[in-house]
């Protein structure tokens, strides 16, 4: 059941209502047509925003969806054969939330003040990703590396 605010205005006829407003709907939320929303705050504001094991996302109201999330777990793919020094780690990621088409992917990669690095999505689908880093670190024994990486996609 709603709640609702009715304002009543005295005609000579007795009371008449004059206006009649739902101040929470039956998930005692408030409705979004009473928050007065309009133009680009209304297309940009934030519809939902949550995290999981998987990271964090923020989805906005014009279907643009944002995810993120730490890096901690690498896996040496190429470390017998450098290129010129430069070694490569793959890296699979799982979104927090899902796509409705594969998103826009960026990361990163750094060990220390000493280590740095970047990293390329090599495949992105609406619920993952995988990256190639590449860094001068050759061993992830001796070095831990860590990383994040953002998707900028659509929702809906």
């Amino acid at each position: 059941m709603s709640d609702v605010m009715t304002f009543s205005k005295r005609t000579a006829s007795g009371l008449e209502e004059a206006l009649r407003t739902v101040l929470l709907d039956a998930d005692n939320k408030v409705p979004a047509e009473a928050l007065r929303i309009v133009g680009a705050i209304a297309d940009g504001a934030v519809i939902e925003s949550g995290s999981n094991t998987n990271g964090y996302w923020v989805k906005l109201a014009d279907g643009t969806a944002i995810a993120h999330n730490a890096i901690t777990q690498l896996t040496n793919t190429d470390a017998s054969a450098p290129i010129s020094g430069i070694y490569r780690y793959t890296v699979s990621v799982t979104f927090p939330m899902l796509f409705i088409s594969p998103p826009d992917v960026v990361g990163s990669i750094g060990a220390n003040s000493n280590t740095h690095g970047w990293g390329t999505a090599i495949n992105r689908t609406v619920s993952g990703a995988t990256f190639h880093h590449y860094t001068t670190v050759a061993s992830l024994s001796t070095t831990a590396l860590g990383g994040w990486y953002i998707a900028i996609g659509k929702w809906k």
